[in-house]
């Protein structure tokens, strides 16, 4: 035995601890990591832990590791133990600590951290990988992808708020200070409620009482639950009121606290008082804002004895309901808001007669009060709103600042600061195929591609380009209002498809039926100056690589601007080692006609092809481009060459002859583009002024006109009628519309019929319908005729139409008079209060067939209804395309027009038509859309699937009034209505008769669900062969990348090299081999 001699003190090593050994005074042992001396003697066979024993005192600790932690463990200075893959230290005093009930290792804190565990960082399996995460400190886990599948990089925006939404900012007075609240626009399903409150003695105290909206009668202080968004109209005028308050309790998160008190206003919250309490007439009207979230009780204000009564809101319901509209910021928190450079952010402010701008706070000159300060360069639009609106805010990649301010421009304290983040991207796997499909879209890049502008199909522009003026609800950010040009098809007898760097085309590549010249069919096709031919497959087109584009890649910087997107992010052009992956920019959108088309890069930049006889591509010549498409230049007011730095970034296209209805009607054409500063380029023919350059004579350049032509403000959308008749429109950056070129029927609304060489403002005419208003969405009538119309959509949520009333009393414009005369000023449509107006309904989306008998389709906010959406049709209905059930001749003098919300019928049980007879559809039920989901009251509760309507696509043939419409929901499925040829599916009656809906008809007046189709679509996923009524066909993209094309198949036009079909066609890639 080891003696340690110290002097007077002799100790006795004896090794290693153990309970079977007998131990005297002064013999040191080892035990987990520490040395004790015994200060007892101890008997062997004993039970005694040294840690925890008064018979043994601490010489010297070490570390100790003790695994993982479990409840209960006694721990001494120096233990190790594991918890979640982080390591911890015991750091205390205490000899054998046990961690209290509800704490463990990570809080207690008489433990430190040792080691950090990587978040998800452990990998569970072969294949898995580590990366850091977004916030450049955490690790991450991606565990290994499917077979097949390809590793690629995503972004993944450091942000606290999603890019694309739309955001409310909500100054609320708190104990005398003002904040800001921000929070999603999300609502609750709408509902108003009437109580009426009483005061009555219940055990000796006074105590408020209420009664109506779903009470049983009068209720002593009941619950009662709001919505951010409802009224709530407490009535306030019985007798018993007198001297009472009745008023609501903020929870300020330490205590409650009255909204009428001192440092508060109630009006933030949405609560208005009128009269006096007890006195005929008082009332409150309560619409909560997203501050009242924190309502939760209400009392008597002035009689501190009188009980409470409890609020229920999204805030405190049980479960796990998410809170609605969704909570970023409020009072308290005064972190700032994370956004993303480069994507952009939609602001909304209240009515409250202030002004509220975004400022960069380092700028010389900014201030609280005023103008000081507001950020210029171009990525606020507008710069600043005054008295409600909207702020669309885009920082531009590569920004310098870091911190921007949204403020009221009185100097009060309600800021938000918003930090400004680098683009972030991280590893992803996705798809199940080895090599990329270049023909289409792939479902991955759809999220953000439709709301930026990317389309599917030819011609497919939609119209969210008038957000800032009134946002758009979630579930329409990839619809826009609607589409610009009414449906999207790719010229006459033809399908086409967007890939991600070149357009694609099957069918007639004739231009006209007399077998002339090709044009390229407007983007070269096959790169040869005439084809006589048609395709079964997809027939790619020629580029003709333009100068400025090839130095752009060359590095000039005069062209640098051209290397980024039209939100300054850098092309996705190069590998990782910098060399050229791809010659072309992603292409966004395909404008075309059967013989002439323009494509529009991600860059801004324009490519055009085909018949130029109107100067196609805005250098001054006419010279036809077949075998390839060409760079699109541009000029100033004055007449100059735009080059270098100089060379505009197109965002926006409307072309008049864009999806002509058959091949000979697409002449006279004539060209409009914005560019990213709002500035305005037209080129083309002018016979009727609708260059807007004060002369009728045709110009080919691409020629810029003087924003002084439209109040120096800038024009965010352009639409326009006709191809040879051609009216134009122009919404600018406040909303106001401008109209211009033929106006023989009235259709530029101005109250006469004189033609118009330069803008006008139809919003400003005295006495018009919509003066003042506020224009967010047109469309005009694209038949080939003279018989023109437009319809209006403002931000109040109404329709207003102008032209030509010719047809079956108005049925065409859906303003009904007996007598048609013309409309020369805007007039709201027939029986809008009591349609898509009533119940407080705004229409948020407006489709239109756009030929000559055309018809009118809406999606409506709800209202007051209680539903988030209701869809309505109006106007033309010969073969039942309104899908409302009813079906009215074109030349009856009747009201079955007017319009009325859409009905769907399911077909009934086929099993059950057994003997095969005509119109037999057992047990089939219709209605409404809300009758088939609603609840268990209606009699078709789930008898159909139907999702949220997100578009709608009508189709008018030119001339005809046999048209037809598709509804798209947000689970990819598909409705249809109105005349097919080649109905969307055999034996809808399961009667032996496989091409007719119902008796033997080949149209349907309610809309029915497309059962054949082989997948469900990708949002946007649908688009119309290009044709007449005898010539149905159509396109769908599904969500595994596939393009499917189904009808008519002469000309090929339905990509089959066989015959036309009823079922879907996939593409038939290769000219040899097939698929």
């Amino acid at each position: 035995m080891a003696q340690i001699d110290l002097g007077k003190l002799k100790f006795n090593w004896r090794g290693e601890y153990a309970n079977s050994t007998a131990y005297e005074v002064d013999d040191v042992v080892y035990y987990n990591g520490t040395t004790y001396v015994v200060t007892t003697a101890i008997p062997s066979s004993n039970n005694i832990v040294p840690a925890q024993s008064n018979s043994f005192n601490q010489m010297a600790s070490g570390l100790y590791y003790k695994g993982t932690y479990s409840v209960g463990q006694g721990f001494k200075s120096g233990d190790l133990v594991q918890l979640n893959n982080a390591t911890y230290i015991y750091k205390g005093t205490v000899l054998n600590y046990v961690i209290p009930s509800g704490s463990t290792p990570a809080t207690d804190s008489n433990f430190a951290t040792l080691v950090n565990a990587p978040s998800a960082a452990v990998l569970t399996a072969s294949g898995g990988m580590i990366f850091r995460d977004n916030d450049d400190t955490t690790n991450v886990q991606l565990p290994i992808g499917e077979v097949g599948s390809q590793l690629s990089v995503i972004e993944k925006p450091l942000e606290d708020i999603p890019n694309e939404g739309n955001y409310e900012y909500n100054p609320i007075l708190y104990s005398g200070t003002r904040y800001a609240w921000l929070t999603g626009d999300e609502r609750e399903t709408y509902e108003s409620v009437n109580y009426a409150v009483t005061v009555a003695a219940v055990s000796g105290q006074n105590q408020f009482h209420l009664s109506g909206g779903s009470l049983s009668g009068t209720v002593e202080r009941p619950n009662i639950a709001i919505k951010i968004g409802s009224q709530y109209i407490f009535d306030v005028s019985d007798a018993s009121n007198t001297g009472h308050v009745f008023a609501f309790k903020y929870w300020t998160g330490v205590s409650y606290v009255f909204t009428n008190a001192t440092g508060f206003s109630e009006t933030d919250f949405g609560i208005v008082r009128s009269g006096t309490a007890g006195q005929a007439g008082a009332t409150i009207t309560f619409t909560p804002t997203p501050p009242a979230l924190y309502i939760l009780r209400y009392g008597c204000s002035v009689h501190s004895g009188m009980s409470e009564g409890t609020v229920g809101t999204s805030f405190n319901s049980s479960g796990s309901n998410p809170v609605i509209p969704s909570l970023y910021r409020k009072n308290g928190m005064s972190t700032a808001v994370n956004i993303t450079k480069g994507k952009s952010y939609t602001f909304t402010f209240p009515a409250n007669g202030l002004t509220y701008s975004i400022k960069d706070p380092a700028a010389s000159g900014y201030s609280g009060v005023g103008s000081g300060g507001r950020i210029t360069d171009g990525s606020v639009v507008p710069q600043f709103v005054t008295n409600g609106g909207s702020i669309v805010y885009t920082p531009p990649v590569g920004s310098t600042l870091t911190t921007v301010v949204i403020r009221d421009e009185a100097n009060q304290a309600d800021t938000i600061t918003l930090s400004l983040k680098d683009l972030k991207t991280v590893p992803s796997w996705s798809g199940t195929t080895t090599y990329k499909k270049h023909i289409v879209q792939q479902p991955t890049d759809t999220p953000k591609d439709l709301v930026k502008g990317f389309c599917h199909w030819p011609n497919a522009t939609i119209n969210n380009y008038t957000e800032n003026l009134w946002p758009l609800p979630a579930y329409l950010k990839k619809s826009g209002r609607g589409f610009l040009y009414g449906c999207c098809t790719a010229g006459y007898r033809r399908a086409g498809a967007i890939g991600h760097r070149a357009y694609f085309e099957v069918g007639n590549h004739y231009h006209q039926s007399g077998y002339d010249y090709t044009y390229g069919s407007g983007y070269g096709v096959y790169g040869q100056n005439s084809y006589n031919g048609t395709h079964s497959y997809p027939a790619t087109g020629c580029n003709r690589t333009p100068k400025f584009w090839e130095e752009a890649l060359a590095g000039h910087s005069d062209y640098a601007h051209l290397l980024t997107d039209l939100n300054g992010n850098a092309l996705d052009l190069y590998d990782q080692n910098g060399k050229l992956k791809y010659n072309w920019p992603r292409l966004m959108q395909m404008h075309k006609s059967g013989r002439h088309g323009f494509q529009l890069f991600e860059n801004g930049m324009v490519m055009a092809g085909g018949y130029a006889g109107y100067g196609l591509w805005g250098n001054g010549t006419t010279w036809d481009m077949n075998a390839a498409a060409m760079g699109v230049v541009f000029y100033d007011d004055s007449g100059a060459r735009l080059s270098g730095t100089n060379h505009p970034k197109i965002k926006f296209i409307e072309f008049s002859a864009a999806q002509n209805f058959n091949g000979d009607s697409d002449s006279y054409y004539s060209t409009r583009m914005l560019d990213t500063n709002g500035k305005l380029y037209t080129w083309g023919y002018n016979g009727y002024g609708q260059l807007g350059d004060n002369t009728t004579s045709n110009n080919y350049y691409a020629k810029q006109m003087p924003m002084s032509r439209v109040g120096n403000e800038k024009i965010i959308y352009i639409a326009s009628s006709g191809y040879y008749y051609t009216s134009v429109y122009a919404i600018t950056e406040s909303g106001k519309l401008w109209s211009w070129g033929r106006n023989g029927n009235g259709q530029l609304g101005l109250g006469n019929t004189t033609q118009q060489n330069t803008p006008q403002e139809m919003t400003a005419v005295s006495g018009s319908p919509i003066e003042n208003k506020k224009v967010v969405h047109v469309i005009a009538n694209q038949d080939g005729d003279d018989e023109n119309k437009v319809w209006i959509l403002t931000d109040e949520g109404k329709v207003y139409f102008a032209g030509y009333k010719g047809h079956a009393y108005g049925a065409s414009g859906g303003v009904y008079q007996s007598s048609p005369t013309n409309s020369t000023l805007p007039e709201i449509l027939t029986n809008s209060g009591t349609m898509w107006n009533s119940n407080n309904q705004k229409v948020i989306y407006m489709a239109c067939s756009n030929c000559r008998y055309s018809t009118l389709y809406f999606i409506t906010d709800g209202g007051t209804t209680g539903y988030q959406q209701k869809v309505y049709a109006t106007g033309y209905n010969s073969y039942g395309q309104q899908g409302t059930g009813k079906t009215t001749s074109a030349n009856n003098n009747s009201t079955d027009w007017f319009g009325a919300e859409i009905q769907f019928r399911d077909f009934g049980d086929p099993s059950l038509n057994t003997s095969g007879s005509n119109n037999s559809r057992p047990n089939e039920v219709y209605g409404t859309l809300h009758s088939f989901r609603d609840d268990t009251s209606h009699a078709n509760y789930k008898k159909l699937r139907i999702g949220t309507i997100v578009k709608i696509h009508p189709r008018g043939g030119d001339g005809e009034d046999a048209n037809r419409v598709v509804l798209e929901d947000d689970e990819g499925r598909l409705f249809v209505a109105g005349y097919w040829n080649y109905i969307p599916v055999p034996y809808y009656e399961a009667d032996g008769n496989n091409d007719n809906f119902h008796n033997s008809n080949e149209w349907t007046n309610y809309f029915v669900p497309w059962w054949g189709t082989p997948e469900t679509i990708i949002e946007g996923g649908f688009a119309h062969t290009h044709s007449g009524s005898g010539e149905t066909g159509s396109s769908i993209l599904t969500k595994s990348g596939e393009w499917y094309r189904h009808g008519e198949s002469s000309w090929y036009m339905n990509g089959d090299y066989h015959s036309s079909s009823q079922a879907w066609i996939k593409s038939n890639w290769n000219q040899f081999t097939g698929d």
